[in-house]
C-alpha cells in the first residue's frame, strides 16, 4: 500500500500516491483524512487507543463522525495488538523491514571499516609484496565502502526524485513490472535509482526543479514513456529530454506537459481512467481465479 524510507526516530514515511489512491478511491474526504491522521499518530506513537472518543480527538473530529467513518471503512485497516491497542499491521511490517535494512547497512559499514584497519596493519616482507598485497584489498575496500556511503548519505532530494520516477512509471504504465513489487522491493528499487538521481544533482549539476520537470515530461510523453524506464536511462538521455521538453512547452503556452501524475488539476481525468482500468483488470483476474 505504501512504504517507509527512513525508520527509527524518523519523523516521516514515504507516501505511495497511486497505491493509496486505489485503496481509498471510494472513500469520502472525511474518511480519508481520518485515516491519514490515525496513520501519522501510529507512526509516532507505535499504536492507537481503542476508545472511540480518544480516536476522535486524534483524528480531529467529533465522536459521532469518527464512529460513522470507523464503521464504514476505517475499522478494516486496524487490528487489536497483544496489548489491546490498535495498529495497522502493514505499517508495522514496513517499520520492521526498514529497521532491519538500516541495521544491516550499519553492520556492513562496521565490518568494512574493521577489514580496512586490519589490512593497514599488515606489514609486508618487502616492497614488491607490499605493492601486490595492498593493491587488491584497497580496491575492494574502496568499492565496498563507497557503495555503503552512497546509500547511507543520499540526499532527500535524490530519494524524492527517484520515488517520483517510480510512481510516474507505475501510473503511466499499467503493465509495468513495478505493480507486482511489494513494499520492500519498491524501496530497494527507489534506493538504487537514488544513486543515479544523486549523480544528476551532484555531478551533472542539474537543478532539482529541472529533474522533476524532465521526469514528469518523460513519463507522460507517448514516445519517451516507453524508453525511460530507469533512473540510469533518464540520466543518460537528460539533455535530449530537456530540449524536447522545452520545445514542447513553447507550443503548450509554457507548460511542461499537459499530463503529470502529481498535477491533479490537469491529469485527474487520465489518472482516474488508468486507475479504473487497473481496477477492472484486477476484478477480472479475481473472477477467473474464483471460477477455476
Amino acid at each position: 500500500m505504501w512504504g517507509c524510507i527512513i525508520m527509527g526516530k524518523a519523523p516521516a514515511f514515504q507516501f505511495y500516491a497511486s497505491d493509496f489512491y486505489m485503496d481509498t478511491i471510494d472513500w469520502t474526504i472525511a474518511e480519508t483524512g481520518i485515516y491519514i491522521r490515525l496513520l501519522m499518530s501510529q507512526w509516532i506513537n507505535i499504536d492507537l487507543p481503542p476508545e472511540m472518543p480518544r480516536l476522535a480527538r486524534i483524528a480531529g473530529c467529533d465522536t459521532r463522525t469518527m464512529q460513522k467513518c470507523w464503521n464504514q471503512c476505517t475499522a478494516k485497516k486496524f487490528n487489536l495488538n497483544d496489548t489491546g491497542r490498535l495498529q495497522n499491521y502493514k505499517l508495522e511490517e514496513i517499520r520492521k523491514t526498514r529497521q532491519d535494512f538500516v541495521k544491516k547497512q550499519e553492520e556492513s559499514g562496521r565490518l568494512g571499516g574493521l577489514k580496512t584497519q586490519k589490512n593497514r596493519r599488515k606489514k609486508p616482507s618487502n616492497a614488491s609484496s607490499n605493492a601486490s598485497t595492498q593493491k587488491q584489498p584497497l580496491q575492494s575496500s574502496s568499492s565496498s565502502s563507497s557503495s555503503i556511503k552512497i546509500k547511507n548519505y543520499l540526499s532527500d532530494a535524490s530519494i524524492r526524485l527517484s520515488s517520483l520516477l517510480f510512481d510516474c512509471i507505475k501510473i503511466n504504465n499499467l503493465k509495468s513490472k513495478f505493480h507486482n513489487f511489494n513494499n520492500t522491493d519498491s524501496d530497494k528499487q527507489i534506493m538504487r535509482w537514488a544513486i543515479d538521481t544523486d549523480k544528476m544533482l551532484r555531478i551533472d549539476n542539474r537543478s532539482e526543479e529541472d529533474c522533476e520537470n524532465v521526469i514528469r515530461f518523460a513519463t507522460s510523453d507517448d514516445f519517451w514513456s516507453a524508453n525511460i524506464l530507469s533512473a540510469g536511462k533518464l540520466k543518460k538521455q537528460f539533455d535530449q529530454l530537456y530540449i524536447k521538453m522545452n520545445q514542447g512547452s513553447k507550443t503548450m503556452g509554457g507548460k511542461v506537459s499537459n499530463v503529470t501524475p502529481s498535477n491533479i488539476e490537469n491529469s485527474e481525468p487520465l489518472v482516474a481512467k488508468l486507475l479504473e482500468e487497473k481496477r477492472i483488470e484486477e476484478e477480472r483476474k479475481q473472477n477467473e481465479e474464483q471460477n477455476n
